[in-house]
């Protein structure tokens, strides 16, 4: 009985020093990797879109937009005399361009694309700049 009291008293003055620890911490300053990824997205199960906590741009990007691509015509047998028809517009996400980010600036082959998905141009980059 008695080593479970000590133990019960040594649980609640470790509790109450890890309490008073939390408001030491705040103080600190955290040091952080600019480089550390702070945002990113996944996309088919690659991961891209990535940011640093300076909010630049790194790694595989990826620009997308939303589009209105196909609307659907459907014929509906409800048992009544007649066709019966069901439309309904398809929203899908395109990929518009793709390339590599490093501190912000495009590096090595960009793909531009056109909305159906074919290979609109590419172009080389260097530090941000076109060398083509």
């Amino acid at each position: 009985m008695k080593a479970i009291k000590s133990i019960f008293i040594l649980t609640i003055l470790l509790l109450i020093q890890s309490c008073g620890d939390k408001g030491k911490t705040a103080d600190k300053k955290v040091d952080r990797d600019p480089k550390a990824i702070q945002s990113f997205e996944i996309y088919n199960g690659d991961t891209i879109n990535r940011t640093d906590y300076s909010k630049n741009k790194q790694g595989h990007w990826e620009v997308r937009k939303f589009v209105a691509c196909t609307k659907t015509v459907q014929a509906v047998y409800t048992g009544e005399p007649g066709v019966q028809t069901k439309v309904s517009n398809d929203v899908d996400m395109v990929k518009l361009a793709e390339g590599m980010y490093v501190d912000n600036k495009k590096e090595g082959l960009w793909i531009n694309f056109f909305p159906s998905g074919r290979i609109k141009d590419s172009v080389m980059y260097k530090n941000d700049i076109a060398v083509n």
